[in-house]
């Protein structure tokens, strides 16, 4: 069990968000919910639906279990070669068309994500300070993301990170734990040390990738159980409400 004492001592929070100058959010939880409709495991179905029908009547059920998506598409050139009698040019050309349709499922999930609650007064107050320089580091396409940004109630959101958005890699192999578009953001910030930035994340794979990229990890966790997943996972700092971040960097 998890001491529970450890989490956010005091004055270890105020420390570790003044000390960065680079601050990278993740997309989908610390500054919107993608999914609001539920819409996940549906799109895990559609995904599934249409390789099983590519792969022939052998696959039928092969894919049925996903309902994550994303986890679908980041396993899938390993499952795929696992098949027998699939050559490399046909496994790589079922994980590009599977992943530029989870593109056009992100973009459409956009129009109706709402932003999670905090976030936006949070980058508000951050961009009146001028002391962070801020970008989106995701596993989402960068085209949903900029598909957001564009909507005029993500104002706040497109003034700190219009230009600054690094989405998912079009290889699904580099999506997060790897920590492909943290070192992109890094390299697009201008900042030479990783330590000086740092990420806020909503999940285990966002704590993994923050670790192989050297930069500290700030989880946010909507929940109770994820507050615990991340702490188990070795977070040691997780907020539940963003908005408390402000008055911290203040200090």
């Amino acid at each position: 069990m998890v001491n529970r004492n450890l989490l956010n001592p005091p004055d270890a929070l105020t420390e570790l968000v003044r000390r960065a100058r680079f601050l990278l959010f993740d997309f989908d939880g610390p500054l919107v919910r993608l999914f609001t409709l539920g819409e996940a495991p549906g799109i895990a179905e559609q995904l599934a639906a249409r390789l099983e029908e590519a792969l022939g009547h052998s696959a039928a059920g092969r894919f049925s279990d996903s309902v994550d998506p994303h986890g679908l598409v980041s396993g899938l050139r390993g499952a795929l070669r696992q098949w027998p009698g699939l050559d490399e040019p046909t496994i790589e050309e079922l994980v590009q068309r599977c992943e530029l349709q989870l593109v056009e499922a992100e973009r459409l999930a956009v129009r109706t994500a709402e932003i999670t609650a905090g976030a936006e007064l949070l980058v508000a107050g951050l961009l009146r300070l001028s002391r962070w320089r801020l970008a989106v580091t995701s596993n989402n396409s960068a085209l949903a993301i900029d598909d957001l940004l564009g909507e005029e109630r993500a104002r706040v959101f497109r003034s700190a990170f219009q230009g600054q958005v690094y989405g998912r890699h079009p290889d699904p192999d580099f999506m997060k734990p790897h920590p492909d578009c943290l070192n992109r953001a890094l390299a697009g910030l201008g900042c030479e040390y990783p330590d000086q930035a740092l990420l806020i994340g909503d999940s285990i794979s966002d704590l993994e990738a923050a670790k192989q990229a050297g930069i500290p990890f700030l989880g946010y966790a909507a929940t109770e159980a994820k507050v615990e997943a991340l702490m188990e996972a070795g977070a040691r700092h997780v907020v539940r409400d963003l908005s408390r971040l402000l008055p911290t960097a203040l200090r």
